[in-house]
């Protein structure tokens, strides 16, 4: 009859980096089977890995991704420098360095315990998300934390601002006021909303458009997606019919002032008000891009 003995389970904290874990390798005769392992080398196991690089001119906490020759500092500015693979959690001299992608990491500071960290603009770890939100880390203590690192399989997530702007197909230009523009992408869907208004008009003739959408949409022939107005006040003239759309392989909304069945009507440069915070609109909608 086989006999078990019941021992108490050791706890992640309750062991230091340089403590030594007691193993046994089954492939070994019976007698010779003991082993020893620190929880600093079990770790490289366990997502760690150590790289040489000359001049690698990194530090511990900062994020990393690989651009096909060298590790280099991730940011959160854009989505291409945001591939995060992993956190810089050992320096060990000025052209090695040690990177864990999963897992529990260690050897990082200046952390506060139950905060989630994120990849920031300029690099590096904060607790507010960057342009492209990318959560890094949980934090368990000062200096140790959960990696949080999306999956290929999980949708890139951006958010950020854009700014609207009236253009107008034949000639003449309108200066903005309070202008407002956010968008949120997820995958290749674009969610925008904006804050519209002139505080001026330079003869402005020809359809009229709000460019500036923060990427191009669908190139797929005869797409539209549908955009929602929730005011269009101070124009020339009550708009009470406007409707509008992002066409295909463009980064503008379509602008439609539609009175009639007959046809479509577009907002022109000639319905516009020629005072000071005239030209209200607010607008939100989705499009697909490429």
């Amino acid at each position: 009859m086989a006999k078990w003995n019941s021992q108490t389970t050791i706890g992640g904290t309750a062991v230091a980096v340089d403590d030594l874990l007691l193993l046994s390798d089954q492939s070994q005769a019976a007698g010779s089977r003991d082993r020893n392992i620190s929880v600093s080398d079990l770790s490289y196991a366990t997502g760690r890995f150590s790289v040489g690089q000359t001049g690698h001119g990194l530090s511990v906490g900062d994020c990393v991704w690989f651009d096909g020759a060298d590790y280099v500092e991730a940011t959160a500015d854009t989505k291409s420098n945001a591939r995060v693979i992993g956190v810089i959690v050992e320096v060990i001299d000025v052209d090695n360095i040690v990177i864990q992608s999963t897992g529990f990491a260690f050897g990082l500071s200046g952390l506060s315990a139950g905060s989630t960290y994120y990849l920031q603009d300029a690099g590096g770890l904060g607790t507010s998300p960057g342009t492209v939100v990318v959560p890094v880390l949980l934090a368990s203590s000062t200096s140790t934390g959960w990696l949080l690192f999306a999956t290929q399989n999980e949708p890139d997530v951006e958010e950020g601002t854009w700014t609207p702007a009236y253009t107008f197909s034949t000639s003449g230009s309108a200066t903005t006021t309070s202008t407002y523009g956010r968008y949120v992408r997820v995958g290749n869907l674009v969610s925008f909303w904006c804050r519209i208004a002139t505080a001026s008009i330079s003869s402005p003739t020809g359809n009229a458009t709000i460019t500036g959408l923060p990427f191009v949409s669908n190139s797929t022939a005869n797409y539209r997606a549908g955009v929602a107005i929730g005011a269009a006040i101070d124009f020339g003239s009550a708009k009470t019919n406007l409707f509008a759309y992002v066409s295909n392989n463009e980064s503008q909304v379509t602008l439609v002032d539609n009175n009639t069945n007959a046809g479509v009507s577009f907002l022109t440069g000639g319905d516009f008000g020629s005072s000071s915070g005239d030209n209200v609109l607010v607008l939100g909608g989705s499009y697909a891009t490429a």
